[in-house]
């Protein structure tokens, strides 16, 4: 894919993404998640300052790479959702 449309793709997609967060912060059910989140965070952090250091990477690695990866589905499921909605209004639209 040419360099400049994957830039507008990404500038794109983030912006969608960007929206979709601002409406998420106002919802209750959203919130009440988020604050659940947040408790075991915590928990989890005093639990693994009780590991060795070697150990800690080890788990902080696998929780980075578990993120990314399902950062890469969820932009990967985006863009297959937009391509759809986009063949699906040129086959509505070309009858």
């Amino acid at each position: 894919m040419d360099k400049l449309l994957q830039q507008r793709k990404e500038e794109w997609i983030f912006g969608r993404m960007d929206d979709t967060f601002r409406r998420l912060k106002k919802s209750e059910q959203y919130l009440k998640l988020r604050k659940k989140q947040d408790k075991n965070e915590e928990i989890a952090e005093r639990e693994l300052q009780k590991l060795k250091k070697h150990e800690r990477i080890t788990v902080r690695r696998y929780y980075e790479y578990d993120a990314e990866l399902r950062y890469a589905e969820a932009e990967g499921a985006y863009a297959q959702g937009w391509r759809d909605g986009i063949t699906l209004m040129i086959e509505m639209y070309s009858e």
